[in-house]
């Protein structure tokens, strides 16, 4: 096992010299970091652009020199209020299965090397059991993840959304009722066989974060990195029966791990297509689920009527790089492309933002390597195994409902949108 130590100080400051937070989105044209090559604008170059740089110059290289001498003045480090951490290095561990010399390599982000330094420096009296996120995009395997840890403990996991799971008065069970009531919540309180909280070890706690909606606008999904961050806080809580649920969010410094689990995206994308149709069914559209039935034919159609509808926004958009649009041009659902490369960008930020220790589980290890997966999996919560586990029914692949030529396009547009992190963890998915 390698382990190779990062300086996590200058990473943040070369990446924040390429970052531009704006209104509704970010601006990342190089792969390089965290922070990427999803959005550009659209402008050209004019006097009111050139008064613009010539501003910024100025802003850039005060920011600079504030960075340069340590920042002791009133303002703060700017790059803490971003990122989250100051100046701490991270190490980061890759682990090699030995089962096959191709095999997916498992990120594990250890301890911080001077964790006193950190905004996510627990307090000392944080009770246990502590706080594991599984963030997820959504239809990545989270339902599986969680029955998994469930069933095979029988100890109850949490999460982010109250109104999913409320006791027999109808209301959302805090797994800290005094330390922290907005969350996050225990998962089905009413369930006998598995409502037993652990008394050790680490919470599996679901949220999907932001930036996933699936048919929207780009100032509905593009982000930045703090607000991503924030959307990972962010939970729904009942307080009295019968009420519509609050949108509220929990203090990060009581989340002291993170599994990110990441699923193929020809597999997750076609998923949430999936979930669309049933939610036809369910809402009465008829019409639609006959347009477009669950089937290849059906997702291709509605992602390409979908595409044509919304082309004029997207090429009219300051959020969206015409770079990126170019290459996916005519790729059914390209948006959800977009979205997911987004949001795995930012979910191996938050990991290195919080500073606490990560396990990237890739869900097709479910299907490779069962045993070992799980196994992991229950070690980096703390927890043991009880009883047998639930079966893992292999899901289909969809690769196929995508041409040759459209899968080169979408690799070439994945890597170009890709932090060099998030490059390494999907790029297998697009070997032919």
């Amino acid at each position: 096992m390698n382990r190779q130590e990062k300086n996590q100080s200058g990473d943040v400051e070369s990446l924040m010299g390429r970052l531009n937070e704006r209104e509704g989105g970010i601006n990342m044209k190089d792969r390089r970091s965290p922070f990427e090559a999803l959005t550009r604008s659209r402008y050209t170059v004019s006097f009111r652009n050139f008064l613009g740089l010539f501003v910024l110059g100025i802003v850039i290289t005060w920011f600079g020199s504030e960075i340069i001498r340590g920042n002791d003045g009133d303002g703060g480090d700017e790059i803490s209020k971003i990122t989250g951490m100051d100046a701490v290095s991270v190490d980061t561990e890759v682990v090699v299965p030995e089962e096959k010399e191709d095999e997916t390599p498992v990120i594990v982000v250890a301890e911080p090397k001077t964790i006193d330094e950190t905004k996510n420096d627990a307090p000392t009296d944080l009770p246990w059991p502590r706080v594991a996120w599984l963030l997820s995009f959504p239809n990545s395997g989270t339902s599986y993840t969680t029955e998994f840890v469930r069933k095979t403990t029988a100890l109850n996991t949490a999460s982010n959304y109250g109104n999913e799971n409320m006791d027999e008065n109808g209301l959302s069970v805090p797994m800290y009722p005094e330390l922290s009531p907005n969350g996050p919540f225990w998962n089905d309180p009413t369930n006998e066989k598995f409502s037993t909280p652990p008394t050790k070890g680490y919470v599996l706690t679901k949220t999907h974060c932001g930036g996933y909606c699936d048919t929207c606008r780009p100032e509905k999904y593009v982000l930045t990195p703090s607000l991503f961050t924030k959307e990972c806080q962010r939970s729904t809580r009942v307080d009295e029966k019968g009420e519509k649920y609050k949108t509220v969010r929990y203090d990060t410094n009581i989340v002291q791990k993170i599994i990110h689990l990441i699923r193929n995206p020809y597999d997750n994308i076609v998923a949430r297509y999936h979930l669309t149709y049933k939610h036809f069914l369910r809402d009465g559209e008829k019409d639609m689920a006959e347009k477009y039935p669950s089937s290849m034919e059906g997702f291709r159609s509605f992602c390409l009527d979908l595409g044509k509808k919304q082309k004029s926004t997207e090429r009219h958009s300051d959020l969206l790089d015409n770079e990126v649009l170019d290459l996916f041009e005519d790729v059914p659902c390209h948006a959800d492309f977009i979205r997911y490369v987004q949001w795995h960008n930012y979910a191996v930020l938050t990991s290195l933002e919080l500073a606490v220790p990560t396990m990237t589980l890739h869900y097709e290890r479910y299907t490779t390597h069962y045993n070992e997966t799980t196994d992991r999996l229950l070690e980096f919560l703390g927890q043991e195994r009880k009883r047998p586990p639930p079966n893992f029914i292999q899901g289909k692949e969809y690769r196929d409902y995508y041409t040759k030529e459209e899968r080169e396009k979408v690799k070439k547009a994945v890597e170009k949108m890709s932090s060099s992190e998030t490059w390494e963890l999907l790029k297998h998915y697009f070997e032919d």
